[in-house]
């Protein structure tokens, strides 16, 4: 849709985000209006060779600590801002299950950056605390072991599977 309209960028989002915060001098701001998606773009518009950017977590950015106000190249999940010239680079969605950290991995691979924003944050739900999304059709009988898989098994230079706080993870080294 983002390119049939001639688009440079185009939007993917969960379905368990509950809202936003602006985090500016250690303090989060409950965000209420659609202008701070814009904001958002416009900071990444800022940064040269991003390809993908994405909002971390308000959980991973806690009032009273020092975060800088971006991270390049780490991993990028659940709002992403996605360029739409990668298409035409060969970059896709390409996994089952944890498409975004493979594309974010596919794209700093062919040595574009990533951006991750501690200054836009999402307020997303715990990944299986609502239903819908991916729970009945994989989670529900699978678990999350062949989910956290896929990734060792595309990059086993960086990643591997985890078992912590009660189910399987993976984990990425994006150093």
């Amino acid at each position: 849709h983002s390119m049939q309209n001639g688009h440079k960028k185009h939007h993917v989002c969960d379905d368990n985000i509950n809202g936003f915060f602006l985090l500016a001098d250690n303090v989060k701001f409950k965000v209420r209006t659609g202008a701070f998606i814009r904001a958002f773009e416009d900071f990444t518009d800022a940064h040269t060779n991003v390809k993908i950017s994405a909002m971390n977590y308000g959980k991973f950015a806690t009032q009273n600590d020092y975060h800088p106000s971006h991270i390049y190249n780490t991993r990028m999940y659940s709002w992403q801002l996605i360029e739409n010239d990668l298409w035409n680079e060969g970059i896709k969605w390409r996994a089952r299950y944890n498409e975004d950290t493979v594309i974010s991995l596919d794209v700093m691979e062919k040595g574009y950056a990533t951006l991750q924003t501690n200054a836009f944050l999402i307020d997303k739900l715990t990944t299986q605390t609502l239903r819908g999304g991916n729970m009945d059709e994989f989670y529900k009988e699978e678990g999350t072991l062949k989910k956290s898989q896929i990734l060792a098994d595309l990059y086993p230079e960086v990643a591997r599977v985890e078992f912590k706080f009660s189910r399987w993870h993976q984990v990425v080294d994006y150093s």
